[in-house]
């Protein structure tokens, strides 16, 4: 852990935005009253992914505070509008987490965050997450305002972000984009959580696994498994019970035939919401779903199932590709 005491902590800081809905940054800053500003680097387009950590900024000299505010500006392409606004940020419940760190299941030494990532997604809205050990947990969120900019760009701003964003995401989905709408309330959703839990069927007695799961909501989380379909060690970092909507998961397995394995899953957005929105509002939004990860040794197969006490529901458009794993 890099932290020098209580206070201080050496920490990066980056930036992302949706992969189908690029932003061109125009100026923002982490700021603290002891620790100063620290700029953001601005590039013509940023689409790396929501909660993706992309370039990040080093910091020069030592240890600093947590920041305590964000300022941000931007250009949503998608809607050819600007966002702006300063916000401060929960620079205590940072210290806290930065100071306490997280127990990783894969590290026989407790670990810490590396880094202060912040998104920029349609609607104004932003996202603060903390980054660290491939994990990522979010800590703030807020709206910024529509603001007005004098940025000219031949032959009009409009036509720079329509010939761009098609660039970005293709003719078709640019069209689509200018004619329906960005859709900003899509990344309120995103923000859901469920209390649920995962388990992993059909592998070896001895055998163990790990689990990488990437959320909607830009979280990523790591769960560990010991022994034949036992519960999982999650790799506690705030919450333990309370999660996002898995959007990819990454399953490193032993099948019962002592064969190592790796399935990447890639989740339906509709179906996945869907059947979550269904259990939880049948058993009520405190109670604990069961996400399982059914995987069989011939055909190499996995299938995924979303359980309460009475129902299951099998998620049949996730997409699902397994190799064997050294």
């Amino acid at each position: 852990m890099q932290q020098v005491d209580q206070r201080y902590f050496s920490w990066n800081y980056g930036l992302c935005a949706p992969a189908d809905r690029p932003v061109r940054v125009i100026g923002g800053s982490l700021h603290s009253g002891t620790a100063g500003v620290r700029r953001f680097l601005c590039s013509e387009l940023l689409h790396n992914g929501w909660g993706e950590k992309g370039p990040v900024t080093l910091p020069a000299g030592n240890p600093a505070a947590m920041p305590d505010g964000l300022s941000m500006t931007w250009f949503s392409l998608a809607e050819n509008t600007f966002f702006s606004g300063t916000f401060p940020l929960p620079s205590e419940r940072l210290r806290q987490l930065f100071a306490g760190g997280f127990h990783h299941p894969l590290s026989p030494e407790r670990s810490t965050w590396t880094t202060v990532l912040v998104g920029c997604a349609p609607g104004g809205r932003l996202s603060v997450w903390l980054s660290g050990q491939g994990l990522t947990v979010e800590v703030a969120h807020f709206a910024a305002a529509e603001t007005d900019l004098d940025w000219d760009i031949p032959p009009s701003r409009a036509e720079w972000a329509r010939t761009r964003l098609a660039r970005t995401v293709g003719e078709r989905e640019a069209q689509q984009l200018f004619t329906e709408g960005a859709g900003g309330e899509r990344w309120d959703n995103y923000r859901r959580r469920f209390a649920w839990s995962a388990l992993v069927l059909g592998m070896g007695t001895d055998a163990t696994a790990t689990l990488v799961v990437r959320s909607f909501n830009g979280e990523a989380e790591l769960f560990e498994f010991r022994g034949g379909g036992g519960a999982a060690t999650h790799a506690e970092t705030v919450s333990p019970l309370a999660h996002g909507v898995p959007k990819s998961m990454e399953l490193h397995f032993t099948c019962s035939a002592g064969v190592r394995r790796v399935a990447k899953v890639q989740c339906d957005e509709l179906e996945t919401f869907a059947a979550f929105a269904k259990l939880s509002e049948r058993t009520g939004a405190s109670a604990g779903l069961s996400l399982h990860l059914d995987v069989t040794a011939a055909p190499a197969e996995l299938r995924l199932y979303l359980c309460d006490d009475l129902y299951s529901l099998e998620l049949l458009s996730a997409k699902v590709r397994i190799s064997r794993s050294s």
